[in-house]
């Protein structure tokens, strides 16, 4: 990978979280800075970048119709709405919770689903820079992070915005990486 994994895993988390343009792109010159000669990392962050809209409701307006629509969202951000079950609240986010209580992590609201994609993969992250055992790494991968591909393929499908479709391909690219 070239940069160390954990700053890509919570840009993305951190992406699936806020909509707030701004934030993210001082997030994307933290990482711009970590670079060392690697063209690819700056392609990467490049398109990310230009690919955040400027005007400042854009982010917003799309991360609440593909997401947080009352009448229908076409995405959910949550694993469990992708597993067979359907059951918000359900296994996986049990799942999660145990983890993140493991690592002595506990979420910020009782009712808030810990199998949201944002916080997996900020708690990924996290997994990441306490150089947690590979095994422990691979085993969180597979239960908690394979899935995003089915969401890069709904936001893919339903995004408007440049932007969601460059982090669907973050998405992607951190998921298919097998070494970490």
């Amino acid at each position: 990978m070239p940069l160390p994994a954990a700053p890509w895993y919570a840009f993305a988390g951190t992406a699936l979280l806020t909509t707030d343009s701004q934030q993210l792109a001082g997030l994307l010159e933290q990482l711009r800075g970590e670079i060392v000669e690697d063209e690819a990392a700056e392609a990467r962050i490049r398109r990310l970048a230009d690919a955040l809209p400027s005007e400042a409701l854009a982010l917003e307006k799309e991360y609440t119709r593909l997401f947080l629509n009352p009448t229908g969202s076409p995405c959910a951000l949550w694993q469990s709405a992708y597993s067979e079950m359907s059951q918000l609240m359900g296994p996986a986010h049990d799942s999660a919770l145990e983890w993140y209580r493991a690592a002595g992590v506990e979420p910020a609201r009782s009712n808030e689903p810990a199998d949201h994609a944002g916080l997996l993969l900020m708690f990924f992250a996290r997994l990441l820079d306490s150089g947690a055992d590979p095994n422990e790494l691979s085993r969180f991968r597979r239960e908690h992070l394979v899935w995003l591909e089915k969401l890069a393929d709904c936001v893919e499908r339903h995004t408007a915005l440049p932007f969601y479709r460059e982090l669907m391909a973050l998405l992607r690219w951190l998921v298919s990486v097998e070494e970490i």
